[in-house]
């Protein structure tokens, strides 16, 4: 069986590539059907307005909706891909539908870590990078779905336990996490002004055709690339972390999971 030994963020980042590649078949469909239409609420709410300006507070509103719903949904997906990808290191192939069934005796706990995946998301919405520490240190989101999924863990042990994984490691957590936060804001950039510079079409009402072609992209990318990365992402900082307070190989993950 396969050990697990702590790892600098480089090494992290390259097993969370691996466990990415192995189960991006798996956790891609799903997480496009998640975010495509997300990534397209802000337009149809546009088509729907007249294509007039949205006022403020609706324009907000549905974006904190929009953001909420895709971390509500982006934690249920972490939670489940967390056994697909063990199972995947053990050498079975799981679809993320088999996996959430295996889940379901634990929804309440699987619930509980996509609410507080949503509080984050709404800190760091509100205050950006600096609001991710103190949710982090309280709440543990990178690592409390894992340990719902693998530890066989209720609601009233799992957020103690995700907070003891992450005693004295919050900065390394956070450094793992850099680069995708990172990226998906280079993304975001990236891909609205190649729309922007390229649209030039007469005719076509372009802040609505921006719209849709910038919410299909996002939504891919978010689908193809964001939300299974963060899914492998999180799941190997959580092996770090395990393997930094106790020896332990894919024999025991087995044991304790569902």
């Amino acid at each position: 069986m396969q050990s697990f030994e702590p790892v600098r963020i480089r090494g992290l980042l390259r097993r969370a590539w691996g466990l990415y590649r192995s189960s991006w078949r798996r956790m891609a469909p799903p997480a496009l059907v998640l975010s495509l239409p997300l990534f397209l609420i802000p337009v149809i709410a546009y088509l729907l307005w007249g294509g007039g300006r949205v006022p403020n507070a609706l324009g907000a509103g549905i974006y904190f909706a929009r953001e909420s719903l895709l971390q509500l949904g982006g934690s249920a997906l972490v939670t489940a891909g967390a056994v697909v990808m063990t199972d995947r290191l053990r050498g079975r192939d799981t679809r993320v539908s088999e996996a959430a069934a295996r889940l379901r005796p634990q929804r309440s706990a699987v619930m509980v870590a996509a609410l507080y995946s949503v509080m984050l998301g709404l800190a760091g919405n509100l205050l950006q990078a600096f609001a991710l520490v103190l949710p982090v240190l309280l709440l543990g989101p990178p690592v409390l779905a894992q340990v719902v999924a693998l530890e066989n863990q209720g609601t009233a042990t799992a957020v103690p336990r995700a907070g003891k994984l992450l005693k004295g490691n919050v900065l390394r957590v956070l450094g793992s996490l850099f680069p995708l936060l990172l990226g998906v804001r280079v993304l975001e950039l990236g891909l609205y002004f190649a729309v922007f510079a390229s649209l030039n079409v007469g005719g076509v009402d372009q802040l609505a055709a921006l719209g849709l072609i910038e919410g299909v992209l996002r939504g891919v990318v978010a689908g193809t690339v964001i939300l299974p990365f963060a899914a492998a992402l999180s799941l190997a900082a959580y092996l770090d972390l395990r393997a930094r307070m106790e020896q332990f190989d894919l024999e025991t993950l087995a044991a304790e999971a569902l």
